[in-house]
């Protein structure tokens, strides 16, 4: 199962049409931000079918091309990676 897709996976991608994510466990945070920005229409080659969130929360049940990138919580994120023991601003 997936549940994340950094940007290095999905600039892999460009040779595919269709991607299907049905059943995936998506975490919808900032590390999904590329995929969300490629199901909403920004890679018109690759189409991103039956992408649902499934954590945070907030998100769960949304289709990936419904959720903002201000969704995806990014601004407390620095490069998509919190690091524990970390805060926002450290």
């Amino acid at each position: 199962m997936i549940a994340s897709l950094p940007d290095e996976s999905i600039k892999g991608l460009s040779i595919l049409e269709d991607l299907h994510l049905k059943n995936n466990p998506l975490v919808c945070d900032c590390q999904l931000r590329r995929l969300v920005e490629t199901a909403q229409g920004r890679q018109p080659k690759l189409k991103v079918i039956e992408a649902v969130c499934s954590e945070p929360a907030h998100l769960k049940g949304s289709d990936i091309r419904n959720v903002t990138l201000g969704d995806l919580n990014c601004s407390t994120q620095p490069n998509g990676i919190l690091y524990a023991g970390t805060s926002p601003s450290s």
